[in-house]
């Protein structure tokens, strides 16, 4: 399993997306979980862990 967590005020949207994009480069017995940041699952996932990628602006 793997794990992505996302700072972004639309996750629904961008969920879709991803979902779309990620499924063809993944084993049949891969899963993609997507959470928010916002939540409390997420800060306690990412509070030891930088970014390996922060949008610049």
């Amino acid at each position: 399993s793997l794990l992505l967590v996302i700072d972004t005020p639309n996750i629904e949207v961008l969920f879709s997306k991803l979902n779309e994009y990620t499924e063809k480069f993944l084993d049949s017995e891969q899963i993609l979980d997507i959470l928010a940041l916002d939540t409390p699952l997420g800060k306690n996932t990412t509070k030891e862990y930088e970014p390996f990628y922060k949008r610049k602006g």
